[in-house]
């Protein structure tokens, strides 16, 4: 999943507004890492806070290591001398420093995203079935796989970590994949995984009561999704196709910008997408 490049740390920031920062940017870096125990020589080390552990309590760790470049959302130490870059949103800075050393992947695939509590999984896997009859190349990353150039592969998360997942676009785009389909989980907008990706298109399932661990509370979660379609860090997607069963597709309906696309079930409405004479066996739903 990683690609061995290097790329000159000013570049690596571009769009980053620091805070504050301290020490020389003409470097060159060879990773970006938010893991301390993967850091080697020269790398760039996040420092971005899990729902456990705090990665600023590793610093010193990446820095025994060999970490040439701290990213955080703390001041620099006192007498520290390496370079320090401190940010807002360490999340938000790790999302876009993977896509600025990946070359922005997403700016060159057509990139469909799902989102929902139900029916994710089944979406892009239709989706897919569907570009792939067009004679399209494609991709897909999911809660059960990952379909990659290199073969299909066992999913960790539904969606990557930020810097993980621009590395797996940056695969498929390098590969010539020209389409690739993704369900976009709560979690992954939630923590910023996908800050700054321009979506070429939005799905919207429909929301049940779900997560609400990690949430808090419904509307926390409806929230959380809710970032897809309005722009998170990017444009909102131009295209959009809302789950109008659903309130929260309702309501979706008029906050999105740009091409709106309805379905729902027996609905007379002529601008909503329903299916009629539907069949449901144990072999097919035709």
């Amino acid at each position: 999943m990683e690609i061995c490049l290097k790329m000159r740390l000013k570049e690596i920031l571009q769009g980053i507004v620091p805070v504050a920062s301290t020490g020389p940017t003409e470097l060159d870096i060879p990773a970006i890492r938010y893991d301390s125990r993967q850091v080697q020589p020269g790398d760039l080390f996040v420092a971005i806070c899990g729902e456990k552990l705090d990665a600023y309590d590793f610093i010193p760790s990446a820095l025994e290591r060999g970490a040439a470049v701290v990213l955080s959302e703390r001041p620099v130490p006192a007498e520290f001398n390496r370079t320090w870059i401190q940010v807002r949103s360490a999340r938000q800075a790790l999302a876009l420093v993977a896509a600025n050393f990946h070359r922005h992947p997403a700016r060159t695939l057509k990139l469909l995203g799902v989102t929902g509590t139900n029916g994710k999984t089944t979406t892009t896997y239709l989706l897919e079935s569907i570009l792939r009859a067009a004679g399209q190349r494609t991709g897909l990353i999911g809660t059960v796989e990952y379909h990659l150039p290199s073969g299909i592969v066992p999913a960790r998360f539904t969606t990557p970590e930020s810097l993980g997942l621009q590395a797996l676009l940056a695969q498929m785009r390098d590969a010539g994949v020209a389409w690739a389909v993704m369900e976009v989980s709560s979690h992954g907008l939630a923590l910023d995984r996908v800050y700054g990706i321009p979506f070429a298109a939005a799905v919207f399932t429909n929301l049940a009561r779900d997560h609400l661990d990690f949430h808090g509370d419904f509307e926390n979660y409806f929230q959380a999704k809710r970032r897809l379609f309005l722009g998170h860090g990017a444009p909102p997607p131009p295209i959009v196709a809302l789950n109008v069963d659903d309130p929260h597709g309702l309501q979706l309906h008029h906050e999105c910008p740009g091409n709106v696309w309805l379905y729902g079930m027996n609905r007379t409405d002529p601008q909503v997408v329903t299916a009629k004479r539907l069949t449901l066996s144990f072999n097919e739903l035709s």
